[in-house]
């Protein structure tokens, strides 16, 4: 079974939402992110990917996200930008 993780956050709880990550253990992961063509949504989106979740990267503008999209297929991360 697939474990979802929502986050809505702001710059001061990033740390903890990484480390609750951190203790998660399903096979199966899926984030949903939004605001990630830029600042905490870009880095929380980039971070979740390399842990390994199905990361959808959500944002207003899609043509902001070339630079997400680039870091990764460079990576070859679970990322998609929706």
């Amino acid at each position: 079974m697939a474990r979802f993780v929502f986050l809505v956050f702001n710059a001061f709880i990033n740390v903890s939402v990484i480390s609750y990550v951190n203790k998660m253990t399903s096979d199966q992961r899926v984030a949903l992110v939004t605001g990630s063509s830029s600042g905490n949504g870009y880095e929380t989106s980039l971070t979740l990917a390399r842990k390994g979740f199905m990361t959808y990267a959500t944002m207003r503008n899609l043509t902001k996200g070339e630079s997400i999209k680039s870091v990764a297929e460079k990576e070859k991360l679970p990322l998609k930008i929706v």
